[in-house]
Parts: structure tokens; sequence; C-alpha cells
């Protein structure tokens, strides 16, 4: 796959002021997709800390996506804040895992 021309690609797309290939150490923003049935689901992270590590204080942001493209907030997380993960964050741990 060629990183550099999908990064390109990506940055053409409404609302999307940046994006590169992950090309460095360690960890950083991210977004991540799980189809389910006719719906998406997409998680967006922003990551913190000790990123060359992996990030240890990250920040993520679920919607859902139905077939009409009807656009619906799931929720936040933040998991430096101490508290259970959302009740999303089971539904889409395929999603995350891969964040």
């Amino acid at each position: 796959m060629d990183l550099d021309a999908l990064a390109a690609e990506y940055r053409e797309l409404p609302g999307v002021h940046w994006s590169e290939p992950n090309g460095a150490v360690g960890d950083g923003d991210d977004v991540c997709l799980q189809i389910l049935g006719t719906d998406h689901a997409y998680v967006f992270m922003r990551g913190g800390g000790d990123c060359p590590a992996g990030c240890n204080e990250n920040q993520y942001w679920a919607f859902r996506v139905d077939a009409a493209t009807t656009v619906t907030e799931l929720g936040f997380y933040d998991n430096t804040l101490g508290m259970p993960p959302p009740p999303w964050w089971t539904e889409l741990a395929e999603c995350i895992k891969r964040l």
C-alpha cells in the first residue's frame, strides 16, 4: 500500500486539514472503523503522554453512521479521568484494539 498517496488522497476530503503516514516510532493520533451490519462506527483517538512509548493518556470520540448517512455521536472517553469506559467501548472493541 502506498501510504504517501493514501495520505494525500485523505487530505483532499472535506474537513480534513492534515494527514500523513505513520513514520515515527511509537503512537499518536489515530482513527479506526468498525462495520456493524449496515452501520459504520468510527473512533477517533487523540494520543497524549508518552507517545514514543505508545501514548498512555488518550482521549476518544465515537460516532455511528447509518445507511442513510445519519451521524450519531456515541460519546467521549478519556482514559486519564479514572472513570469506567462507556458502553460503546465494549461494542467497538475490535476497532479500539487497532488504535
